[in-house]
């Protein structure tokens, strides 16, 4: 197994990996929406939603495998700033082997509560993508990774 096979994964991680010196930002804000969006309104999909609907510190999980490496699985805590960057800290486990890190990315909230994401690892010096749902009035993420060679999903939660 290669550094790329091993940390590919990583990449994903992110959803779930390092975080350094890059966009910054995932997440969903305390208890409750002041005014931006409709943070802890429930109405997601009513239209309403946009980058405010994530923001704050969430717990992150996910796993699934990795197409000729083997079984993956992650969690760490994630922040979402609100204005479309996140943040993240990670332990991961790619075919039992543990690996700890941060990574980086953007996200993009659209109307109905559905966004993308795009993760930058730089121990890997790669980027991820995925698509999420809000839930819960922004209070949480459904998500899956949109990578070939990815069967990946996972899900945040506000701390």
């Amino acid at each position: 197994m290669n550094i790329l096979t091993v940390a590919l994964p990583l990449l994903l991680t992110a959803g779930l990996v390092s975080f350094g010196a890059a966009p910054q930002g995932w997440g969903g804000q305390g208890s409750g929406g002041q005014g931006q969006g409709n943070q802890g309104s429930g109405n997601q999909g009513s239209g309403n939603c946009n980058q405010h609907s994530l923001q704050g510190r969430h717990g992150f999980t996910y796993s699934g495998s990795i197409l000729g490496v083997g079984p993956i699985a992650s969690s760490g805590p994630i922040t979402f700033d609100g204005h479309g960057h996140l943040s993240a800290n990670y332990t991961t486990l790619v075919n039992g082997v543990p690996f700890q890190g941060s990574f980086l990315g953007t996200y993009d909230v659209q109307n109905d509560g559905s966004g993308s994401v795009t993760l930058v690892l730089p121990l890997l010096g790669l980027q991820a993508h995925g698509d999420f749902v809000l839930i819960d009035g922004g209070k949480g993420t459904f998500f899956t990774c949109t990578d070939a060679g990815f069967s990946i999903t996972g899900e945040t939660r506000r701390m």
